[in-house]
């Protein structure tokens, strides 16, 4: 009996599927391989701009996850700005392994024709076929040092720095976003009680109003001398109004609020008597979304949908109030901890807009 052999035309299917699946096999293996660092560095910042903060943090390395939250990534995602394009350009690429080092410049727009540029050093490693962010180092100028800008850090009392605690703190998990409504009347009441010392010609009741974090920054209130401080920006606490400006304080290096600066910064809005009470019952309108930052302050700068007036002017002078406002979680609840007023007028903004030279 002879024996049985199976037809040339099946041989040469079962071949056939073979090679395609080989072909198949090899083109996904090319494919999960065919992102550059560089390609999966620039969909990261990409999907921070499209404020995709969900999907960022996923794409990045499972190292990076352990060592800092979603939401914490996402806090300090809008706090460092990285949410708005920042026109970063690779300049420098280190391959390193199965590690990668970027080095990229950014820009970012400021106004007036000017930009804010620095760079930016980027750690990748290859992790599941694919490109991902470990670290993000920016070197920190005039020096030779850098600083990790995701990295979670020990905080003290008063917000600040912690050299000696070697806890890590994530606030912005512990504090729960204020509605809507409750954000509208947060900045209503501080702008309402700001317009109440304006009126009085006095601060100290503002100064009262304002978060003890603000003013003491951990040092015993019998402490705290009242004379006017040198304030910085960021989670220090700002203000400023027309241009005024401030005076050193040796007796207060932690730079705490006093009563003497606000009035130093303020009188303008004394000289000029502004009225801001027409703030009350009125809509917000915010800039961007309010957030809170990796250190549990809660930030946001916008507008208020009406007119303040300057009384100084007969009929007085209706203009447009700016807000930069900050506050932190003192004995359950958002007290203020930053403030920043700017009056404009709309009209002059719409000019600005306006295209120059000959038609």
């Amino acid at each position: 009996m002879e024996p049985q052999t199976k037809p040339a035309t099946a041989t040469t299917s079962v071949l056939f599927l073979r090679f395609l699946a080989f072909l198949l096999c090899a083109f996904l293996a090319a494919c999960s391989k065919s992102e550059t660092a560089e390609q999966g560095a620039t969909r990261f910042f990409n999907l921070c701009v499209q404020k995709k903060f969900a999907e960022a943090y996923q794409s990045t390395a499972v190292r990076f996850r352990l060592e800092r939250s979603d939401k914490y990534f996402e806090a300090r995602v809008r706090e460092l700005g990285l949410d708005h394009d920042i026109h970063l350009k690779w300049t420098a690429h280190e391959p390193r392994g199965r590690a990668s080092q970027l080095t990229g410049a950014f820009s970012i727009p400021v106004g007036n024709g000017k930009d804010v540029e620095g760079t930016l050093v980027v750690t990748m490693v290859e992790e599941d076929g694919a490109w991902r962010v470990l670290e993000v180092q920016q070197p920190i100028r005039g020096t030779t040092r850098s600083e990790n800008i995701f990295q979670v850090k020990a905080r003290a009392e008063d917000g600040g720095m912690s050299l000696e605690s070697h806890s890590f703190l994530e606030p912005v998990i512990a504090h729960q976003m204020p509605t809507e409504e409750q954000l509208r009347s947060l900045v209503e009441s501080t702008i309402l009680k700001f317009d109440a010392s304006v009126k009085a010609g006095n601060f100290q009741a503002f100064y009262d109003f304002v978060s003890d974090r603000w003013k003491y920054r951990g040092a015993k209130p019998e402490t705290v001398v009242d004379v006017a401080p040198a304030m910085t920006l960021g989670n220090r606490g700002k203000f400023s109004v027309f241009g005024s400006t401030q005076t050193k304080d040796d007796h207060n290096r932690d730079e705490r609020l006093t009563v003497t600066a606000l009035a130093l910064e303020f009188q303008g809005f004394i000289d000029r008597r502004v009225d801001l009470s027409p703030v009350k019952g009125k809509k917000l309108l915010l800039d961007s979304p309010a957030f809170i930052t990796s250190g549990g302050i809660l930030t946001m700068s916008g507008s208020m949908d009406t007119f303040v007036f300057v009384g100084v002017t007969d009929p007085p002078t209706p203009l447009r109030l700016r807000f930069n406002l900050q506050y932190v979680m003192e004995s359950n609840a958002w007290r203020v901890f930053g403030i920043s007023l700017a009056l404009f007028d709309p009209k002059e903004k719409e000019k600005e807009k306006e295209p120059s030279g000959e038609r």
